[in-house]
């Protein structure tokens, strides 16, 4: 019989484990049963906890996203140095409503944006805004949201990013009953004695990176009904990418435990 924890898989999921741990402050002994369910058992004062994993991590759309985007910075690059030097030391977060136009439409969203970026320069030392209004630009307008300016260091040439969220990443509320739902019936066949289980997501949240913890713990509150009747004791959803954790139990509700900022 192939041990779990040896495969590519368990080591995976031993790895997510001991950030989750980690990030939440947690410092259990840790067993892989011989069988799945659970994935693991932690021993915690006393009780033992089956804990199911899964994970929710970039896919091919937001890597080839994320592609295009880098491509497109080319352009912007050229837009930005025909204007005053600021406009190539700022840091600009583009807050993305639609993936980026045909390639003959990108010269036009490049003008439009460097502009919007232009119109509300200069910002004072430390300074950051955020552009709601890009109605005067209708391609922008109907490619982003809102723009978040930083004020960067004058010595360096800075690449403009974009945050996707809004067409690349699921709900919130859709990735974490998803995961409900796939390990829910799965719980009901595990032959380990344990006290209660929990649900760990882990997720590689580059899309929600930029959401507050309280925020996302808000969004978390529709699936209220979902986490009750699962089964599981607690319930945690973990951005490995800013050390984020939400928690879910009975008591609470959801709640944000955890930004370590590691």
């Amino acid at each position: 019989m192939t041990d779990r924890a040896s495969t590519d898989k368990g080591r995976q999921e031993r790895g997510d484990l001991n950030a989750f741990l980690r990030d939440f402050g947690l410092n259990p002994a840790v067993s892989v049963p011989a069988q799945d369910p659970p994935d693991f058992v932690l021993e915690i004062d006393g009780r033992r906890i089956g804990l199911e994993h899964t994970r929710y991590f970039r896919d091919d759309a937001e890597l080839a996203a994320d592609a295009e985007w880098r491509r497109f910075n080319g352009l912007l690059l050229a837009e930005r140095r025909k204007g005053p030097p600021e406009l190539l030391h700022i840091l600009v977060t583009v807050f993305l409503s639609a993936p980026l136009p045909e390639k003959s439409l990108r010269p036009q969203l490049a003008a439009e944006l460097v502009e919007t970026v232009r119109v509300a320069l200069p910002l004072r030392r430390g300074e950051e805004r955020v552009v709601y209004d890009l109605s005067r630009y209708p391609l922008l307008c109907a490619h982003a949201q809102e723009l978040l300016l930083i004020e960067g260091r004058p010595a360096m040439i800075i690449d403009w990013n974009a945050d996707q969220t809004s067409f690349l990443w699921p709900v919130l509320m859709e990735v974490v009953e998803e995961a409900i739902a796939k390990k829910t019936e799965k719980i009901k066949r595990a032959t380990e004695s344990v006290n209660e289980f929990w649900l760990l997501v882990t997720a590689n949240a580059s899309a929600l990176s930029a959401t507050a913890p309280d925020t996302m713990a808000a969004d978390l509150a529709a699936t209220e009904s979902t986490c009750r009747a699962s089964g599981f004791a607690r319930i945690y959803f973990h951005d490995a990418l800013t050390n984020t954790v939400l928690e879910w139990s009975s008591g609470a509700g959801w709640r944000a435990v955890s930004r370590s900022g590691g």
